[in-house]
């Protein structure tokens, strides 16, 4: 697991992504993640405090 701050709040939330992965991207915003390459994924997720975080990761 990986620990990202939430873009809104700042509360911690944690997020699982392949062990070569590297986050390159947190948002409040879906279109805001950028997608850099082919290889990179966009997950969805929530806060603790219910904030939807787009967490990009390649």
């Amino acid at each position: 697991m990986v620990d990202v701050d939430c873009p809104v709040c700042g509360v911690t939330a944690s997020i699982g992504v392949p062990h070569d992965a590297a986050i390159t991207a947190v948002s409040s915003e879906p279109d805001a993640a950028p997608n850099a390459n082919d290889d990179s994924k966009t997950r969805r997720i929530r806060c603790p405090d219910g904030h939807e975080l787009y967490v990009t990761f390649g």
